[in-house]
């Protein structure tokens, strides 16, 4: 094994920060390297870790010696980072969603998968003890219908102007309800098929100082599993209040209902009426952080919980309602590879 991890960063926004913070306290890990668009955040960084910082993400792949790449970019800036990372034969964290483009994504992951790189998406919420539980509990009493719903405050003046715009974010479901997504996928198997309505416009003309602001509003999918159950999530951007956050799923025998960014769970077994309750861990992508850090220190991503590949099954998940809503029609979700 590695005595010390060295790694870099391609991104040095707010979700970098995220894993920064857990990645400081990791005594064998050390974070040399800072890439952005914007030099004035790549040079922030680097200041406040003793590292370098670059602009380019194949020019701080060749003059770097790294272990390791997190690259947490917007859904439209991937590619060229991942792309890199896969020419140096670098281990890679990708955080969600991984990509907007799907024959992209499709290549990326074929490309890691070649060369036998670890790899990790960011899809945190897999790691929780919760969804563990959960995962458990299903396997042999599958999901039979759900709902869950992700509602956040409208955007503001202070909002990335890439998050409003459709065609670099993928909107709110593509960039935010992917986790719900995800954990529907992880926990109650594949989605072949999604329905969905929008509605768009009132928060656009609400909030002029934003332009380009197209994406929907408030969303409804409707999503058939391949083991015939069915989920409905629901998400908007509006008042943003309790309960903003949510997952409920129903088997046969078994009542799982999460909350809250923590996911705090209850379940409930059928004719028992004691319920048990698991906390949500505040501090998730510590958790998430170490799996990756593990696996690249021995070589063995087997606890990793979602590889970049499962990232890119997610993605097409929320590109297929993308589609729908576009269109008006049910559409079979694609699937990787």
């Amino acid at each position: 094994m590695q005595d010390v991890i060295k790694l870099g960063f391609v991104g040095c926004g707010t979700i970098a920060t995220s894993h920064l913070k857990s990645l400081a306290s990791m005594n064998e890990v050390k974070v040399v390297a800072f890439c952005d668009v914007n030099p004035n955040a790549a040079e922030q960084m680097a200041a406040k870790f003793d590292g370098q910082d670059f602009t380019d993400p194949n020019t701080m792949m060749d003059k770097a010696a790294l272990d390791g790449v997190y690259i947490c970019l917007p859904p439209f800036a991937h590619g060229a980072a991942e792309y890199a990372a896969i020419e140096h034969e670098l281990p890679l964290f990708v955080e969600k969603p991984v990509g907007l483009e799907t024959a992209q994504m499709r290549e990326i992951a074929q490309r890691i998968e070649k060369a036998g790189l670890i790899s990790g998406a960011g899809y945190m919420n897999r790691y929780r003890q919760s969804v563990q539980m959960a995962r458990e509990y299903l396997q042999h009493d599958p999901v039979l219908v759900g709902h869950g719903g992700w509602i956040t405050r409208p955007p503001s003046a202070s909002t990335p102007s890439w998050w409003v715009s459709k065609k670099r974010s993928g909107g709110q479901v593509h960039e935010q309800v992917t986790h719900t997504l995800d954990l529907i996928r992880y926990l109650a198997g594949e989605i072949v098929e999604v329905f969905a309505f929008g509605l768009r416009g009132r928060n656009a003309a609400g909030i002029p100082q934003l332009t380009g602001y197209d994406i929907e509003d408030a969303t409804i999918i409707n999503l058939k599993l391949a083991n015939g159950g069915v989920v409905a999530v629901y998400s908007a951007c509006v008042a943003g209040a309790g309960g903003a956050i949510s997952l409920s799923l129903y088997a046969g025998m078994r009542t799982l209902l999460f909350t809250g960014w923590e996911h705090n769970c209850t379940f409930f077994n059928a004719g028992d009426a004691q319920e048990v309750k698991i906390a949500g861990e505040p501090d998730i992508f510590a958790i998430e952080d170490r799996a990756f850090i593990d696996a690249v220190k021995s070589g063995n991503q087997s606890g990793i919980r979602c590889t970049y590949a499962e990232g890119v099954r997610t993605a097409l998940i929320s590109l297929a309602v993308n589609e729908s809503l576009e269109t008006g029609q049910a559409v079979r979700s694609e699937t990787y590879p």
